[in-house]
């Protein structure tokens, strides 16, 4: 990949509202690594486990999952070692485990050039879980100005995160992941809702549970809606979810 600029967004989405002004390739991470199988490295064995996790889980065909997901997000190891990155990712812990792989991937490609995180802006506490979802062109542009460059040890801290993550080892990955508090502001509420999405029952089965209860319904759209209200923190998508939903109602 000979562009010398190159954006890895969190999403379609992303990339439809960024402007043509900011330059660049951009690549997609479509993916959700806040579940299914985790390797420490992406070898062949971890994308074919993510592909039959989508499989027998979602019912996704191996082959669509390698066409939208994998091949996409392969193109992270032709990026120029000497590239400018940015990595446009958000608060949420969705996104946050989708930035750690990021930054593995291109430890593995020996990358050597600057790396740029770009997050979203914050305009209220009511806000700060849908990141780039509510931003106009301005603020899309305004966080593009506000982006962070990406110090050598907080690289590392990147990488020792999703090491650590996916050997579910949680105290290494607290000590990890608060020590960017100074870049990553959220950490702490983050990682708190990492840990209790790992206790059973969950925080967000727990939550689902309520809120089925306050809204005395079986519909799940309007559960889904106040979840995402509530527990933003996650990133979580309807699909994910809704795999909650099926286990909470049978």
């Amino acid at each position: 990949m000979s562009q010398k600029e190159v954006h890895i967004l969190n999403g379609d989405a992303l990339r439809k509202q960024l402007p043509q002004a900011i330059i660049g390739k951009r690549i997609v991470c479509r993916e959700a690594f806040i579940e299914g199988p985790l390797h420490t490295e992406t070898s062949a064995d971890f994308w074919n486990d993510r592909a039959s996790h989508y499989q027998s889980w979602y019912q996704i065909p191996a082959e669509e999952y390698k066409e939208k997901s994998t091949d996409e997000i392969a193109k992270v190891r032709q990026i120029r070692r000497d590239a400018n990155v940015y990595l446009w990712f958000e608060h949420d812990l969705f996104c946050q485990c989708n930035l750690w792989l990021m930054a593995q991937m291109l430890q593995e490609r020996s990358f050597t050039g600057k790396a740029y995180l770009v997050l979203p802006v914050v305009k209220s506490p009511e806000t700060l879980w849908q990141g780039f979802g509510n931003h106009s062109e301005e603020d899309i542009l305004k966080a593009w100005n506000n982006k962070f460059l990406i110090a050598p040890r907080e690289w590392r801290l990147m990488v020792a995160c999703w090491k650590n993550y996916a050997l579910g080892k949680q105290e290494l990955l607290q000590d990890n992941y608060e020590q960017l508090l100074p870049l990553l502001p959220y950490c702490k509420e983050v990682f708190k809702a990492h840990i209790e999405r790992l206790t059973s029952p969950s925080r967000p089965v727990l939550q689902l549970q309520r809120f089925k209860e306050e809204l005395n319904t079986n519909e799940f759209a309007s559960v889904f809606q106040k979840f995402c209200e509530a527990e933003g923190v996650y990133g979580y998508g309807d699909m994910q979810v809704f795999k909650m939903w099926e286990q909470l109602n049978a």
